[in-house]
């Protein structure tokens, strides 16, 4: 199906079906530098390129990341809110009970007019009707991330499918789909991870600062599974993204045709697990609204890296040497099949639990706290409650803040960690104090500490 959606990048048009993971011709400069493969699956989307690495977008891209989740929670608990939760509890409901499992194309309606209608509503409402662009925006992303929150285990196609084997019946053909696709990436992934940089086209002096970045862009890729909203995965993206982007800034190569080599390779020197399920996730979920043209031009790009991917043979590759390549690619198959043999081993030998997390504990916590608005239905009941609510909710919200000021501490330090990793060559104190001066985004703290190592 068509997907609405994603928007493009301003000063950009192209026909694309995403949801059949298909993208548009390549243009010309690109068909000048990659195989037919590639070209195939490939956007030339350079003026977004220069875009995003221009000083005004730095600026606009400060000014739209606003995002208070706990705020849009405090909001939606207004009293004069009611009527909104009533509809949200009424949707939620029927998404779990008049059907055991829905196809991803009735999902994405079925979310997206929901959305659509309730975004609508939030004008006759206080405190939403006083909010301004920026604050309404927040309360869009907030109630985007309650819904697939309360949803994932129905909307994630691996979870989807656990459901459903659980159940005794089978899941629809898109989420199969997205899982069988899955399988065939971390199929292809360990097939071609030994392949170098110049196969791909990428002739970067510096391969191992080359491989530095790609290696901490796929960990940054890989957090995806870490959360349950569109957003917070799209945010994993950005990440990778400016990391690689930060990277090209900084030495001769510039431009898409730069941008996608360098993106599949991340994608082949990491273990990235679930990465079609979450990348149609993300397509699906977002609403079109909240897409902008930087996120819209990443994923399609992400997208494109994995199409690639998918379909990856020695035909696709530049290869210099036919019988060194042979020699490590059986090498390679070898290794493969000793490490799955091993894994297999392993699983007979341990069981696998699942630990819990920080992260795990906030959302639980949030989504717990909702809860009680989700499933009282007589006004009588709220009313007796009412007085050991506020003081039970008051403990709560001093828990979630604690719990919240936590965890952002602990993500500061994984960046700074993650950084003094990248430039091993800087003090910790000066990329501590870039990280602060940032905020600790890490696609601009790369930037500068890319401009001080050199």
């Amino acid at each position: 199906m068509e997907s609405s959606h994603i928007r493009e990048p301003k000063g950009q048009a192209s026909d694309r079906d995403m949801n059949s993971n298909k993208t548009s011709q390549a243009s010309e400069e690109l068909q000048s530098n990659f195989k037919p493969e590639l070209n195939e699956q490939l956007e030339s989307h350079n003026q977004v390129v220069n875009a995003l690495q221009s000083p005004e977008h730095e600026e606009e891209d400060v000014n739209e990341t606003y995002y208070n989740f706990q705020l849009f929670l405090d909001q939606i608990q207004d009293a004069r809110c009611a009527p909104l939760i009533k509809y949200t509890r009424s949707f939620l409901r029927n998404f779990v009970t008049q059907r055991a499992i829905w196809s991803a194309t009735e999902q994405d309606k079925l979310i997206k007019d929901f959305k659509t209608f309730i975004y609508s509503k939030y004008k006759d409402f206080k405190p939403f009707s006083d909010l301004n662009k920026t604050e309404l925006r927040n309360a869009e992303e907030g109630m985007e991330k309650l819904l697939t929150g309360k949803l994932y285990h129905h909307l994630f196609s691996p979870l989807l499918a656990e459901r459903a084997k659980a159940a005794g019946i089978e899941a629809d053909k898109e989420h199969l789909d997205d899982i069988e696709k899955d399988k065939m990436f971390i199929k292809k992934v360990a097939e071609f991870k030994f392949i170098e940089p110049t196969n791909l086209d990428i002739s970067f002096q510096n391969v191992k600062r080359v491989k530095k970045f790609t290696s901490f862009a796929s960990i940054e890729l890989n957090k995806m599974n870490n959360f349950k909203a569109p957003r917070d995965k799209m945010v994993c993206i950005l990440n990778a993204s400016k990391i690689l982007f930060g990277l090209m800034k900084h030495s001769e190569e510039t431009g898409a045709d730069c941008f996608v080599p360098l993106l599949i390779y991340t994608l082949l020197s990491g273990k990235i697990e679930n990465l079609v399920s979450n990348i149609n996730f993300i397509e699906r979920f977002r609403y079109s609204s909240l897409f902008r043209g930087e996120e819209a031009y990443y994923l399609s790009s992400l997208q494109a890296a994995s199409n690639f991917i998918l379909k990856l043979d020695k035909k696709s590759l530049t290869i210099e040497n036919e019988k060194d390549f042979d020699t490590k690619y059986e090498q390679n198959i070898e290794n493969v099949k000793q490490d799955q043999l091993q894994k297999e081993k392993l699983l007979k030998e341990t069981k696998q639990e699942e630990s819990s997390n920080m992260l795990d504990d906030v959302s639980n916590m949030v989504m717990n706290k909702l809860n009680e608005f989700f499933i009282q239905d007589e006004p009588q009941k709220e009313k007796k409650k009412e007085v050991h609510h506020k003081a039970n909710s008051k403990n709560e919200d001093g828990e979630v803040a604690s719990m919240i000021k936590q965890l952002e501490a602990k993500e500061h330090q994984e960046t700074v960690e993650t950084l003094t990793s990248m430039f091993p060559d800087l003090d910790v104190e000066i990329i501590e104090d870039v990280c602060i001066a940032k905020k600790h985004r890490i696609g601009p703290c790369v930037d500068v500490l890319l401009t001080l190592s050199n």
